[in-house]
C-alpha cells in the first residue's frame, strides 16, 4: 500500500479530514509521534479498514463497481477485499439490489417537515425584558455557572441591553463591539428571546462561513443548555451549497459517459461517496475535497439548482437535503443565514427564508461588498464553459467525448430506447445538432473573449482593467467587440432553441421508454435557462448603459478566455434603505470595525442608513475590555523605503527585515498584504534568508489552501504565515502562537478597481471629498480588521508592526494612528526597531 493510496483511502473514510496526509491522520486516530513509522502506518490502515467496514453496502457495491477496470490497484483489491471479507457491520448490509440506484438512495433518511410558522402579520408583539438578558449574561447568570471559567464583560451587557431595546422599539441598530466584547452571545440572547417570546424568526446573518459554523455548532448548543430555553436553531445556505441525491444518482449511473474516468476523477467520485455515507446535511463544506477549486466542476454536477430542481416529483423529494434544510429554517426560531442568501431573497422569494421581520448582521462592515456582488452582472468564459461542458466535452479528435450529448445518444442508440422509431430519430437528429452546436458557441465565445482582451492590450502595456465608457464604445476597436457579441448573440439563441426542442419531443416519450427520463428533460430544460440568462448578461454588460451601474473589463489570469465583463452598481445604500430596512421590523448591523474617527456616519452613508428616518437609527459603541497599552505595541521602522519607491526594492528589504524581526520573535508572526505580487516577492526574500533557520513559512497560494495554511500555522509554535486580502480578517489566532503581527502596506484599495473609481467620481460630482470621504475611511476600517488579528484573548500579548512608514509621514497617517486603541511608535534606527520588539515580547 503505497502512501498515495492511503490517501485516496483516507479522503473516502475520513472525507471531513481538512487534509489527509501521515500527520494529520496521526493527530486524528490518536497515534503517538513517539511511535515508528511502520507501526503507525499499520495502525492507520487498520483504521481506514474499521471504517471501511462500516460504510453501508450499496456504497461500497458503487466503489467496487468504479474501481472494476481501475488502475489503482492497491485500492481496488482493498475494497474488494473489504466487500467479500463478510465483515462489514450488521446494520451496513443490504441485500445487493439489481440496480443501484434505489438501494443507494435508500441510506439517506427521509426528512421530518414541521408546519411553516404563521405569518409575522398575524402576530402580537410581546416585549422582552432587558434586565433579564442582562442578567443571564451577568457575573452570577446562567451563562456565568454553565461555562465555569466565565469572563463578565460589561460592554457585552450593554450591548444585549441595547439590543433587546431595538428589538421592543423597531429600530435599526449600530453596534461597534471590539475585539473580546462576546458580541455573538450579546446578540444571540436577546434574539432568542425575542423569537421565543414573539413565535417570531429571528435572522442572524453572517459573511463567513467561518462564523456561521462557530454561531451554529458551538455558540447556540451552549445557550441552549445555559439558559433551559426551548428554542430550535437551523443553518442554511444557499441552494449550490447542497448535494442533490438525483444528480448523484443519475452521475453514477452514467459515470462511463459523464467523466473521465482518470485517476484524479476516480479518487473524486470515491470521495464523494465516502462523504455521502455518512452526510446528515448534504452540506459541500463539510468534505475536504469537494470544497477546493480543482472539484468545481464535480461540484456543478452533483449541486442543487433551481433550474434542474423537479420539485414533488423528484422520485427523492422526500429525502431531499436542500428541502430538509429549508423546512428546518422554516420551523426554526434563530435561522443562521449569510449576507449573499438574505440579499438573494430581496424582491425574489426563494423560499429558502420564512417570513422575518428582524434580521441580525454580524460582520457588517462586509454588507457593501456582498451586496454589490448580488447586484453585479458578470459575463465570462468560465460560466460559459459551465453550461457547454455539461453538454460536451471532446478529448482529442477521437470519440463523441464526454458529457449530456454522448449520453443522450447512448441512449437512443440502445436497446434501452423504447419510444417509436420517429421519435428516436427526431431526438437523434436534434442531439447531433447539438454537438456542432456547442463547438459553433464556443468559437463565438472565444472571439469575443478574444475581442475584449484586445481591449486590454495597449503598446508597451497591458492593463488589467478598463470601464466601458461612452468614449470606448466609439473606438474602432470596439468594432470588432460589437461584432462578436452579435455572433455570439446568434448562436446562444440556436443553442438554447435546440435545447428546448429536444426537450420538447423527449417529453413525447412514455418516463418508462427512455432511462432517466425525467433527468433528460430536467437537464435541457436548464441548459436552455442558463443560455437565456447568458444571453441577457451578454446584452446588459455589452450595451453598459443602465443608469447607476458601472461596466469594465478586466482579465483573471494569463489565458486569452480569462477575460470577463462585469457590470456592478456604484451605490446600494438606496436599494438597501427601500428593499430591506423598510421592509423589516428591526435591523442589528454589528462588527468590530464600524466607525471612523468614533463616527458611525460613513457607514451609514454607504449602507443607506442616512435614507432611514433619524428617530429610527441607535447607535452604540461598546468598546474593547482589552487593555491595549499594556497587550501589545505599535511599531513602525522609518528606515525602510515607501512601498513603491526605491526602484522596486521595497519588498527584498522587506523580506530582510522580517528575516531578522522573526528570528527574533521564534517565527509566532503573520504579515499581511494587499497585492499577491509583493507577497510572492517578500516570500521568496524571506525564505532565501531563512532558509537556515527551522522557520517555516506558509504563504497563502503556494503552501495550500487558506484553511490549510491557517490549521498549520496554529499547530506549529514556531511558523510565519504571509497572506492577503482573506487574511485581514475572520483569523483567530488565540495565545503565543501569534505574537507579531506586520502589517506590509497601508491597505487602500487599488486606485484603478473600476467600482473604486466610480464610487469616487460619484462623490465628486456631488462635490465632496472622494479620498476623504470614501477611500481613506475604507482603509481604515481595513487597517483595523487587520490590527485585531493580533489581541484574542486578555492574556495575549505582543508587537504590531507597521511596515509603511506613510502612516507617519502623510497627513492623512493620522487617521490610521488615531484610530488604533494604543499609541504608534516610529524608529529610524534598526537596532533600537529590533531590540524594542524584544523587549516587548519579554516574557510573551
Amino acid at each position: 500500500m503505497t502512501p498515495d493510496d492511503i490517501r485516496v483511502l483516507s479522503q473516502v473514510c475520513f472525507p471531513v479530514l481538512q487534509n489527509h496526509e501521515p500527520d494529520t491522520l496521526k493527530e486524528h486516530l490518536g497515534i503517538a509521534t513517539t511511535v515508528d513509522e511502520d507501526e503507525a502506518n499499520q495502525a492507520i490502515l487498520d483504521a481506514l479498514t474499521e471504517r471501511a467496514c462500516h460504510l453501508p453496502s450499496p456504497i461500497l457495491t458503487e466503489i467496487n463497481r468504479l474501481l472494476a477496470a481501475s488502475h489503482m490497484e492497491g485500492i481496488r483489491d482493498f475494497f474488494a477485499g473489504v466487500q467479500n471479507s463478510g465483515s462489514q457491520s450488521p446494520d451496513t448490509r443490504h441485500p445487493t439490489p439489481d440496480t443501484h440506484s434505489p438501494r443507494l438512495t435508500d441510506i439517506f433518511h427521509e426528512g421530518r417537515f414541521p408546519r411553516p410558522r404563521p405569518s409575522p402579520d398575524e402576530l402580537e408583539r410581546v416585549p422582552i425584558d432587558r434586565d433579564v438578558v442582562a442578567e443571564a449574561l451577568g457575573p452570577q447568570g446562567e451563562i456565568a455557572l454553565h461555562m465555569g471559567r466565565y469572563e463578565h464583560r460589561g460592554g457585552q451587557v450593554e450591548m444585549a441591553a441595547t439590543v433587546c431595546d431595538a428589538f421592543n422599539q423597531s429600530k435599526c441598530l449600530l453596534v461597534e463591539a471590539g475585539t473580546g466584547i462576546g458580541k455573538s452571545l450579546a446578540y444571540l440572547v436577546p434574539s432568542i428571546m425575542r423569537a421565543v417570546a414573539n413565535k417570531l424568526p429571528v435572522v442572524i446573518s453572517t459573511n463567513t462561513k467561518n462564523l456561521q459554523s462557530q454561531l451554529f455548532e458551538k455558540d447556540l448548543p451552549l445557550l441552549r443548555e445555559a439558559l433551559e430555553v426551548d428554542f430550535a436553531a437551523a443553518l442554511i445556505k444557499g441552494r449550490m451549497n447542497y448535494l442533490c441525491l438525483r444528480k448523484l444518482v443519475y452521475l453514477l449511473k452514467e459515470v462511463d459517459q459523464e467523466l473521465d474516468l482518470d485517476d484524479s476523477d476516480q479518487t473524486d467520485i470515491l470521495h464523494v461517496l465516502g462523504w455521502a455515507a455518512g452526510t446528515e446535511t448534504g452540506d459541500f463544506a463539510e468534505s475536504s475535497v469537494l470544497e477546493q477549486p480543482f472539484t468545481r466542476d464535480l461540484r456543478g454536477r452533483l449541486a442543487s439548482s433551481a433550474e434542474e430542481c423537479p420539485g414533488r416529483s423528484c422520485p427523492h423529494f422526500r429525502r431531499c437535503f436542500l428541502r430538509k434544510a429549508r423546512a428546518k429554517a422554516h420551523a426554526a426560531d434563530v435561522i443562521v443565514a449569510n449576507h449573499s442568501l438574505v440579499f438573494a431573497e430581496i424582491n425574489i422569494n426563494t423560499s429558502a427564508l420564512p417570513p422575518y421581520v428582524d434580521a441580525v448582521f454580524d460582520e457588517a462592515h462586509n454588507i457593501e461588498e456582498a451586496a454589490t456582488r448580488h447586484f453585479s452582472t458578470e459575463l465570462s468564459a468560465a460560466k460559459l464553459r459551465f453550461i457547454t461542458r455539461r453538454l460536451l466535452r471532446r478529448r482529442g479528435r477521437r470519440g463523441r467525448g464526454k458529457g449530456f450529448l454522448p449520453s443522450m445518444l447512448s441512449h437512443l442508440g440502445a436497446k434501452t430506447f423504447q419510444g417509436s422509431e420517429a421519435q428516436r430519430e427526431k431526438a437523434r437528429g436534434l442531439t447531433e445538432s447539438m454537438f456542432t452546436q456547442v463547438e459553433a458557441l464556443q468559437t463565438s465565445s472565444a472571439r469575443l473573449f478574444d475581442a475584449l482582451v484586445d481591449l486590454l492590450e495597449k503598446p508597451n502595456k497591458t492593463l488589467g482593467s478598463l470601464r466601458i465608457t461612452p468614449a470606448v464604445k466609439e473606438s474602432s476597436i470596439w468594432g470588432g467587440v460589437e461584432e462578436a457579441r452579435a455572433g455570439m448573440d446568434d448562436e446562444l439563441r440556436n443553442l438554447a432553441e435546440m435545447a428546448d426542442n429536444l426537450a420538447e419531443v423527449l417529453r413525447e416519450v412514455d418516463a418508462d421508454e427512455l432511462p432517466f427520463h425525467q433527468d433528460q428533460v430536467q437537464e435541457l430544460v436548464a441548459v436552455s435557462i442558463r443560455l437565456k440568462e447568458m444571453l441577457q448578461d451578454l446584452h446588459v454588460v455589452i450595451e453598459a448603459k443602465e443608469e447607476g451601474y458601472v461596466f469594465w473589463v478586466e482579465r483573471a489570469g494569463q489565458r486569452r478566455d480569462s477575460a470577463r465583463a462585469w457590470g456592478a452598481p456604484i451605490a446600494v445604500g438606496a436599494k438597501l434603505a427601500e428593499a430591506f430596512y423598510a421592509q423589516k421590523e428591526t435591523v442589528v448591523l454589528t462588527s468590530a470595525t464600524l466607525t471612523v474617527k468614533g463616527s458611525f456616519d460613513f457607514f451609514k452613508s454607504r449602507l443607506g442608513l442616512n435614507h432611514v428616518a433619524p428617530e429610527r437609527c441607535m447607535e452604540l459603541n461598546a468598546g474593547s475590555p482589552f487593555d491595549y497599552e499594556q497587550q501589545c505595541r505599535v511599531l513602525v521602522p522609518m528606515f525602510l523605503p515607501e512601498p513603491g519607491e526605491a526602484g522596486g526594492s521595497y519588498a527584498a528589504e522587506l523580506g530582510a527585515l522580517l528575516a531578522q524581526v522573526f528570528r527574533r520573535t521564534h517565527g509566532r508572526g503573520m504579515v499581511l498584504f494587499t497585492s499577491y505580487s509583493m507577497l510572492r516577492e517578500t516570500t521568496e526574500a524571506l525564505e532565501q534568508d531563512l532558509e537556515y533557520d527551522a522557520i517555516p513559512v506558509l504563504a497563502q497560494g503556494q503552501s495550500g489552501s487558506r484553511e490549510n495554511i491557517t490549521s498549520l500555522f496554529k499547530r506549529n509554535m514556531e511558523a510565519v504565515l504571509m497572506g492577503t486580502h482573506s487574511f485581514w480578517e475572520g483569523v483567530d489566532v488565540v495565545g503565543e502562537t501569534l505574537s507579531c503581527l506586520v502589517i506590509a502596506r497601508l491597505p487602500f484599495a487599488v486606485f484603478t478597481d473600476p467600482i473604486q473609481v466610480a464610487r469616487a467620481e460619484k462623490i465628486e460630482a456631488e462635490g465632496g471629498d472622494a479620498f476623504r470621504a470614501y477611500s481613506l475611511p475604507n482603509a481604515v476600517i481595513r487597517f483595523r480588521q487587520g490590527f485585531g488579528r493580533l489581541i484574542r484573548h486578555r492574556t495575549d500579548r505582543g508587537v504590531v508592526i507597521v511596515t509603511d512608514r506613510r502612516i507617519m509621514t502623510k497627513n492623512y497617517g493620522a487617521s490610521f494612528r488615531k484610530s488604533l486603541p494604543t499609541r504608534t511608535i516610529s524608529l529610524s534606527d534598526r537596532d533600537q526597531f529590533l531590540a524594542a520588539i524584544e523587549e516587548c515580547l519579554a516574557g510573551a
